[in-house]
């Protein structure tokens, strides 16, 4: 009877290990801004097509720079020639293939995403998102961002919408998994 209550303990605790790394988030998510666009793109400036400028390609160069090669498990990116630009510089130094995410466009599709990379990445992986400056401060929301934390951010208000108004800067989300976040877990770097 102890063997079994023994080994009915050993498969309780393996099955909690497994069921607990399967959920665990990654360690660590990275949401950039696309780089700047060229200005007077016919549609506007919301055209899904609208390229980066000179100025827009160096800013993407630097963005893969910031990065070493391993470091990313994952990028994922809007639908639009901006934020893929963006990400192919990055993708390209390190050979990692850029994934369209609808969240890094829809705000209504953040949360299920979130429990997507949840699923399938480890506290051992970092994923980039590179988004839209009306999408950044909601993705980090959704992550758990505090209302206090919105000053040191530096989001701008626009019509009601929360904007990042700013490139050059990434936000990065250490542990997104864990409860009761602060402002800590969210840093704002320069690259």
């Amino acid at each position: 009877m102890k063997k079994q209550a023994c080994f009915a303990s050993v498969i309780f605790v393996l099955a909690a290990v497994w069921v607990g790394s399967a959920l665990a988030p990654p360690g660590k998510i990275i949401i950039v801004r696309h780089a700047e666009k060229l200005a007077g793109w016919p549609g506007g400036a919301a055209g899904a097509f609208q390229p980066l400028s000179e100025k827009g390609l160096k800013t993407a160069k630097r963005l893969a720079a910031f990065f070493k090669k391993g470091t990313v498990s994952a990028i994922y990116s809007s639908a639009t020639t901006r934020t893929l630009h963006t990400a192919f510089q990055l993708a390209k130094k390190l050979g990692i293939q850029p994934e369209i995410a609808k969240a890094c466009s829809d705000t209504s599709a953040i949360a299920a995403f979130y429990q997507t990379l949840h699923k399938n990445y480890g506290p051992d992986d970092t994923v980039v998102l590179v988004s839209h400056s009306n999408i950044v401060p909601y993705l980090l929301i959704k992550a758990g961002l505090p209302k206090t934390c919105f000053k040191k951010m530096a989001f701008t208000n626009w019509q009601g919408w929360l904007l990042t108004d700013y490139y050059g800067k990434l936000f990065v989300i250490e542990n997104p998994g864990k409860k009761g976040k602060k402002c800590t877990d969210f840093k704002r770097i320069s690259f």
